[in-house]
């Protein structure tokens, strides 16, 4: 079983559009398992026209996490994990144009090399708090127009 992939790059082998892979994936033709309600993880196999095993696949997915979970895990904000994504102390990819899926394994391995040996430098981070960000009310601006 491969890394899955995202809708973007499932679009882009099959020469086609992301709503022509959404609508595969919703028809059942196309294997998609949704990471968080941020994104879609798309089966490599079942979009190159191979088989695929559901309970497979999903138990591939377990690995890959979304960036509110990898904040609890490494303590860190939504902010530092998109640096430590782009600068690869993280490993991941992109899902879509708001949403990443982070490795695990990579999340794990970060807090564990802190704990060991932390900085001597910059802010400590807060073990054992939650440091995800805050889900805002739905319908509310932050600012006020006159």
């Amino acid at each position: 079983m491969k890394q899955p992939i995202s809708v973007a790059e499932a679009a882009k082998i099959l020469n086609m559009s992301q709503v022509g892979v959404l609508k595969r994936i919703s028809k059942g033709q196309i294997l998609a398992v949704p990471l968080s309600g941020k994104g879609l993880l798309v089966c490599r196999e079942s979009v190159e026209g191979q088989d695929c095993n559901l309970e497979e696949f999903q138990k591939a997915c377990r690995r890959w996490i979304s960036v509110p979970e990898a904040c609890d895990i490494v303590c860190v904000t939504d902010a530092m994990i998109g640096r430590m994504l782009a600068d690869g102390r993280l490993k991941g990819f992109r899902l879509n144009d708001k949403a990443w899926a982070v490795d695990r394994k990579s999340c794990e391995q970060n807090i564990r090399e802190y704990l060991a040996n932390p900085p001597t430098y910059g802010r400590p981070r807060r073990v054992g708090e939650q440091c995800a960000p805050k889900k805002r009310p739905k319908g509310r601006s932050r600012r006020k127009t006159p």
